[in-house]
């Protein structure tokens, strides 16, 4: 148990930290307040909310009009070598196969479990890390830090005109899902080299036997494909009951709705393989280092992910990303190395992005 002695040496001694708190909680207060206080800006978040999950509707209904309805209209579609529709089967075929190799994984898994034999052979050794859940708190809060800086700034440049009131919203988007990216990297990097004198292979960031990593990841994928499956398909009954309808990404607006095709494939690119690489590092190499110090290996796999839920900030989505996480985690304990959960969250989401692009090529 924290004695309040010890609450004030903590304090003390973080000062810098704790006044960096204080600013993350005054400025999302006042934000919240202004936004309350405005119902015009208010209004108009809503709309583009309804404008954007109006578009994910209509793309939805053009694809469920585009697609065959019988056997001899898919036959004439495929032989009239329409490449979105053959797209279309072959992603369908695809994702039907991997339920079915993945329920065959799922009861080997659970077999070995039971039986207790080993299921993956490490990669490479354990590296001890010596920071610790203090050090996770610290760079969280630098990153929240300096995004509100910058968010500041942004607000103070509209307000002084340097911006535009029509400056593109995409751009600032992107920019604002990079940014704390790159942040976080700098950070962790900082801790780790830096501040204790480790070098990145702590992290488990190495391209030993990177090939069976690789292969390792895809079957972890496979091996949960069913079970996530599962739980959308209950999560999507359960919000139709109670007519509550999930926000589309703030990504899916530059998917559908952006026609500058470097700034889409920049996002692609950032969504597929930039951000997994800088969530991997952070909250398996980083913070489920740091976490199973302190609370053992299970125990950290579940927080850990728990966090990772957390921090995508969607209720909807929570069980399903808490799925992955815990996949995650195990495979970064169970091999030591980071790239296999790196490969699982970049072929996840990998396969949402191509659904999406899908949906806006047809």
């Amino acid at each position: 148990m924290i004695q309040l002695s010890d609450l004030r040496r903590l304090v003390n001694e973080q000062r810098m930290y704790v006044w960096m708190l204080v600013f993350i909680v005054a400025f999302i207060a006042l934000t919240s307040c202004s936004e309350m206080i405005s119902p015009r800006e208010k209004a108009l978040e809503e709309a583009r909310d309804l404008k954007l999950r109006q578009v994910v509707k209509d793309a939805e209904q053009r694809l469920r009009a585009k697609l065959p309805s019988g056997q001899e209209e898919l036959t004439r579609m495929i032989e009239g070598g329409n490449p979105l529709i053959i797209a279309f089967m072959v992603f369908t075929l695809l994702g039907t196969l991997g339920i079915l190799v993945g329920l065959i994984l799922t009861i080997i898994f659970i077999s070995f479990v039971v039986s207790k034999r080993k299921i993956i052979r490490p990669i490479t050794g354990p590296v001890e890390a010596r920071w610790g859940i203090l050090d996770v708190c610290k760079v969280t809060i630098l990153i929240f830090f300096f995004g509100y800086v910058i968010n500041l700034l942004e607000m103070m440049a509209f307000w002084a005109g340097v911006l535009p009131k029509g400056f593109p919203k995409n751009l600032t988007m992107v920019f604002h899902i990079t940014f704390p990216d790159l942040l976080c990297l700098g950070f962790v990097g900082y801790f780790v080299v830096i501040r204790y004198g480790q070098r990145l292979r702590a992290l488990g960031l190495t391209l030993k036997s990177y090939l069976k990593s690789i292969l390792f990841g895809l079957v972890g994928y496979v091996t949960i494909l069913p079970t996530l499956c599962l739980i959308l398909f209950l999560i999507s009954i359960v919000a139709a009951k109670i007519g509550y309808e999930p926000p589309p990404h703030p990504l899916v607006s530059v998917f559908l709705q952006e026609e500058r095709r470097g700034l889409i494939l920049y996002t692609v690119f950032f969504a597929a393989v930039l951000g997994p690489v800088v969530e991997e590092i952070f909250f398996r190499g980083f913070a489920y280092s740091a976490i199973k110090k302190r609370v053992g290996v299970r125990w950290a796999i579940v927080t850990s992910a728990a966090f990772f839920a957390l921090a995508h900030m969607n209720i909807f989505s929570f069980l399903p990303v808490m799925l992955l996480g815990i996949s995650m985690a195990y495979l970064y304990e169970k091999t030591g190395s980071l790239l296999p959960p790196i490969t699982l969250h970049i072929i996840h989401n990998s396969i949402l992005i191509s659904i999406v692009l899908l949906i806006r090529g047809m």
